[in-house]
């Protein structure tokens, strides 16, 4: 899945009094600016510098530039120690959030000690003195600190800003919801105007007669055209080629809708789905593909998880739609499912489209795309709306296995083997006592830092199992 890049600023602080007293101590630094510029590249983030700021007057200048490119953060580079009064106030008219890259140029600074190593390395006493004004004036801020050469810092410095993306495209966010909430699915359910009001995210439901006008406009070469791209990246098993031409047409009208209206992210109610809704069959494998291509989900109409996972996969790029399905307490593992939608880019080998039956309305019988989630490291992702105006964000790291067992009885299911980092019965019990819903995103090689982050900066409480 292609990434939109994460455009972010690189804003260097600096002190007017050295430039009067030694002009030849900035230009030493240029390098380190450099390396850190560099740095934060290698991270896949595109970078805009700044001017070098030391007044009231640069730092203005800076912001204005910054708020002008629409960058998703502001990444703060002290190159020596910088009155926090001369940045202040402009920094406070940013648009996007603050992070601050606490880092020297000198990894061993005994080797190098001396007069001028000092002068080139005591930029991290500015970020104490910034960070108390940024807390003092109620401006949050993110802190990512450690040496430039290790990498570490430029990779925390990263996840922060994925944060920020995360939390600007859920802000922004339009989830398209067919069929309404499943009846009776009270933990994930909320009303539109809520959580726009929370969360900033809005709920467009499309009009039959649109849907179905574009389902009349897809062609017979459009859906060979799709039936080919198939063929090349699943195994399929149909035994009832006229229900998958109907669903490949129906997956098509949805595409397109969800294009021409700038969905986000989508969520269909299957026991609502039916030919009065504009769909002719259950979409089951186009909502996979979508998912591949970086479009959230969320099954039964939960427009909550739907653009929560819209927007981890906007900043995180590895994220999907996941329900806790089933414990195996002999191996301390949970079994992840649901019926036949999953991000298959998210999948291990080739996944099975096959036929689904399905009997809940009069779009009868369709198909599904079937295959189980790879190995790896994951964060396990679930959002909350414990009350009205305080919705909960749920943490906890977990191990994405590859089964030492058989598991041909399965074929035809989505699955996940997810393995938490503590005893089963204690994550399921943590879980539920934290109010966690039965339905989450699963982050890929995800920080739990970053993460927690995302959800600070939209206000949501977080807890990390």
């Amino acid at each position: 899945m292609q990434m939109k890049p994460l455009h972010i600023g690189l804003l260097p602080l600096y002190i007017k009094l050295y430039d009067d007293v030694d002009p030849a101590l900035r230009t030493l630094q240029m390098p380190f600016l450099s390396d850190a510029a560099k740095a934060l590249e290698a991270e896949g983030l595109t970078v805009t510098v700044t001017n070098v700021c030391r007044v009231k007057e640069e730092f203005e200048q800076a912001v204005a530039l910054l708020n002008e490119q629409q960058v998703s953060a502001v990444v703060t580079l002290h190159l020596a120690y910088s009155p926090s009064l001369e940045a202040i106030d402009a920094l406070a008219g940013l648009k996007a959030p603050i992070i601050l890259m606490d880092t020297t140029p000198t990894f061993d600074f005994i080797a190098a000690a001396g007069a001028q190593a000092i002068d080139r390395n005591h930029g991290i006493h500015g970020v104490q003195d910034l960070c108390s004004m940024l807390k003092r004036r109620g401006i949050p801020y993110r802190i990512a600190c450690g040496p430039l050469a290790d990498g570490r810092v430029a990779r925390q410095v990263a996840g922060f800003c994925r944060a920020a993306r995360a939390a600007e495209t859920m802000r922004h966010m339009k989830v398209g919801l067919i069929g309404g909430s499943f009846d009776g699915m009270g933990d994930f359910r909320l009303d539109a105007q809520t959580l726009k009001d929370v969360t900033g995210a809005e709920v467009v439901c499309p009009d039959p007669e649109e849907l179905r006008s574009l389902s009349d406009a897809v062609t017979d070469a459009d859906v060979d055209e799709q039936l080919a791209e198939d063929a090349r990246q699943y195994t399929v098993e149909v035994s009832a080629p006229e229900h998958y031409r109907s669903a490949v047409k129906a997956g098509l009208a949805l595409r397109r809708w969800a294009e021409r209206n700038q969905i986000g992210a989508v969520t269909l109610n299957f026991m609502q789905l039916s030919k009065s809704t504009g769909l002719s069959k259950m979409p089951f494998a186009e909502l996979s593909r979508m998912m591949a291509h970086g479009c959230g989900y969320a099954g039964e109409g939960d427009a909550l998880t739907a653009a929560l996972t819209g927007a981890l996969m906007t900043a995180y790029g590895t994220a999907g739609f996941v329900e806790i399905f089933c414990p195996d307490w002999a191996r301390g593992i949970l079994l992840l499912s649901h019926m036949a939608e999953m991000n298959v880019a998210l999948a291990e080998g080739k996944p099975l489209l096959t036929d689904v039956p399905f009997a809940f309305t009069d779009a009868g019988d369709t198909v599904g795309v079937f295959g189980r989630h790879r190995a790896g490291r994951a964060v396990l992702v679930n959002l909350a709306p414990l009350q009205p105006d305080r919705f909960s964000l749920l943490l906890t790291e977990v191990d994405m296995l590859t089964p030492e067992w058989d598991e041909t009885a399965l074929r035809n299911q989505i699955r996940g083997w997810m393995k938490p980092r503590m005893p089963l019965p204690e994550f399921l019990r943590r879980f539920s006592l934290a109010g966690g819903t039965h339905h989450s995103a699963l982050v890929y090689n995800g920080d739990v830092d970053s993460l927690a982050a995302f959800g600070e900066m939209m206000g949501f409480s977080v807890t990390v199992l």
